[in-house]
């Protein structure tokens, strides 16, 4: 399962990584809120978006 994970976080994300492939984008990394394009672009093939 391919999860992008996107929210802010305050902890360990392990939990997610064991149910698959984690992808960790834009605020989680400290970055700007991603654009609903940047969204779509990074959740094309994705089973969750969090």
């Amino acid at each position: 399962m391919k999860i992008v994970f996107t929210a802010e976080h305050a902890g360990d994300l392990s939990a997610f990584q064991q149910l698959g492939e984690l992808r960790v984008e834009g605020w989680a990394l400290g970055k700007p809120k991603l654009s609903a394009g940047q969204l779509i672009e990074l959740a094309h093939d994705a089973e969750v978006l969090v």
